[in-house]
């Protein structure tokens, strides 16, 4: 059974006396990769008639933002990352002494993990085992994708550092998305095996159950790239690359809210499309993925694109190192090797059967590694750790 909440709680919570079913809160940003892991999440356990999900997504939006808002050069309390964290521990502090009384659960998921701050001490007090998912600690996305040091990333987002120790201590269970993230969990957290499980995010179906696959014979090539975050995902360089290299012989597709330049040659925009629209309209139709992004973690659209038996060109950082075999389902590059990216698109789009053998590998490498029922395998975790609440020992949340 499941009760979706909008941005706030309601009500509509689990009885008081539980019924024998695993009551699980999932408290999730309902923003960016987050929002279609927490999507896949509701569909899961609507099929677990074993569980009673209540599903809360956290926008962040208004006031919120407004104080969360970027302050240049701002550090510690002044960075706007630092205050979107106090912000969600704030309210979520809240809502746990009110309404979302923790009393009515057995067990609850929070993502992603920083926003865990806020349900530690309500955790503690009322007996309820927690996980937290995380697809980069602070360190690996500050420091390692951010090219800092770890005393200039102390420097600025100390605050981050504390918080995110204090819920790895406090959590029973952390869900790493990739082993990437599990490796800088365990050796910055000192998280132990019993306590960490590296499960990938599941590429869930379409609306219509399927997941469409690309039938790659377009006459005219096409390229499609999927962000948000315009420069950060690598969107503007590959436009150029495009425009000084391809124009004429291949299409450029841009699922991202930014417009590409009046009279821009062969590039198509697809502004406001759905997540299913992504997945079961735009991908099956495309040639190749390519994502030249500076900083990653787990991506979801390039287990998508793989999934819709696409090749991927992308960046070989983070998580994206194994969701992409290099040079088997496609290719990886260092975030800064433009003439790398180029050639690896000029030797795709010269080759159609390579780009089909690597589509089929790239589909069979995803299905395998993220199965249909890896959110399974996170919600028998969770009811696991449902039958433990109230247990004398609690971990330290010091």
């Amino acid at each position: 059974m499941n009760r979706s909440i909008s941005s706030r709680p309601t009500g509509d919570l689990p009885p008081a006396t539980g019924d024998g079913r695993t009551r699980i809160l999932f408290l999730g940003l309902d923003r960016m990769g987050w929002s279609t892991y927490a999507t896949s999440l509701v569909a899961a356990t609507a099929r677990r008639p074993d569980i009673d999900a209540v599903h809360l997504r956290f926008t962040g939006a208004g006031l919120k933002r407004a104080f969360s808002a970027p302050i240049p050069g701002g550090r510690n309390i002044l960075d706007s990352n630092v205050r979107r964290i106090l912000v969600a521990r704030w309210l979520f502090s809240r809502w746990l002494a009110g309404p979302l009384d923790l009393r009515r659960f057995d067990v609850v998921h929070v993502v992603p993990q920083l926003y865990g701050l806020g349900l530690i001490d309500a955790a503690a007090r009322t007996g309820t085992p927690f996980a937290a998912v995380c697809d980069a600690t602070v360190l690996q996305e500050k420091g390692e994708l951010g090219g800092r040091t770890r005393a200039e990333v102390a420097h600025r987002w100390q605050p981050l550092l504390d918080a995110e120790r204090k819920v790895f201590a406090a959590a029973d269970l952390v869900v790493a998305a990739s082993a990437w993230a599990a490796d800088g969990i365990a050796g910055e957290y000192g998280v132990t095996p019993d306590r960490l499980l590296v499960r990938p995010f599941a590429i869930a179906p379409g609306s219509n159950g399927e997941r469409p696959v690309a039938d790659p014979v377009n006459p005219r090539p096409r390229i499609v790239f999927v962000g948000s975050d315009w420069k950060r995902k690598g969107g503007d360089r590959l436009l150029r690359w495009h425009q000084q290299h391809w124009s004429d012989t291949a299409e450029l597709h841009l699922c991202t809210p930014v417009a590409p330049p009046s009279g821009s040659r062969n590039v198509f925009h697809h502004a406001a499309m759905s997540r299913d629209q992504v997945v079961t309209r735009l991908l099956p139709s495309m040639d190749i993925f390519v994502l030249p992004t500076w900083n990653d973690m787990s991506p979801h659209v390039v287990g998508e694109a793989a999934a819709a038996g696409l090749p991927v060109v992308a960046s070989g950082i983070g998580g994206i190192t194994e969701m992409v075999v290099d040079g088997s389902s496609g290719l990886l590059l260092a975030p800064s090797d433009e003439q790398g990216f180029i050639e690896a698109l000029n030797r795709l789009l010269g080759d159609p059967e390579l780009r089909r053998k690597m589509g089929a590998a790239a589909r069979h490498h995803v299905e395998r590694s993220t199965a249909e029922g890896a959110d399974d395998v996170v919600l028998d975790r969770l009811v696991a750790l449902g039958g433990t609440k109230g247990a004398a020992a609690r971990r330290s949340v010091g």
